[in-house]
């Protein structure tokens, strides 16, 4: 979903990169949900967070687990099938059933971020770091969470392993992009 920061420039709300903690703590607004931007709109730059996949599926698995275990939307349902007893084994099944993530028929939290992308014009495309994000803002240090952090994630090697395989699509795009490729070094 596209929400403007001035007449030419858009903040896209991407699930897992920040999003609800930007659009509250720069633009003082609410975020309604997230939905695919078919064409990149004329004459536009759009801002965007990019996260790295390993990070942004702990997030979600966690998030699925524990916020949203019960949440009754048919998005959250469709995407909670795809959890199992831990980030290993959900990444396990993802591969043994050859899941396409990005198949899912919702704007899904668990889709690559290349499929929020894929639309967008990268030369129109101010392409922000997640990580660094985090670390300067005080609304998502109110998002509380039990998870562990990412490096005490046990099984991490594997993890980021699957995740490489899983997400494969973030890390190939991106890298083909000048502006995002930077931004891949955050991402080992």
């Amino acid at each position: 979903m596209l929400h403007p920061i001035t007449p030419t420039i858009y903040f896209y709300h991407i699930p897992k990169t920040a999003g609800r903690a930007y659009l509250q703590q720069e633009l003082n607004t609410v975020a309604k949900g997230h939905a695919f931007v078919d064409q990149h709109p004329p004459d536009t730059k759009i801002v965007t967070f990019l996260r790295c996949p390993v990070d942004r599926f702990l997030s979600c698995y966690y998030m699925f687990t524990t916020t949203y275990k019960d949440d009754p939307r048919q998005d959250h349902i469709e995407q909670r099938r795809l959890i199992k007893e831990s980030p290993l084994a959900t990444l396990d099944f993802i591969l043994s059933t050859s899941f396409d993530i990005d198949s899912l028929q919702v704007p899904a939290h668990m889709s690559t971020q290349y499929r929020w992308h894929r639309t967008l014009r990268p030369e129109d495309t101010i392409y922000r770091s997640f990580a660094e994000y985090k670390k300067g803002s005080a609304q998502i240090a109110k998002f509380k969470s039990d998870r562990v952090g990412v490096s005490l994630e046990p099984y991490l090697p594997q993890i980021r392993e699957k995740v490489g395989i899983v997400y494969a699509k973030d890390y190939e795009y991106f890298a083909s992009i000048p502006q995002a490729a930077g931004y891949l070094s955050e991402w080992a």
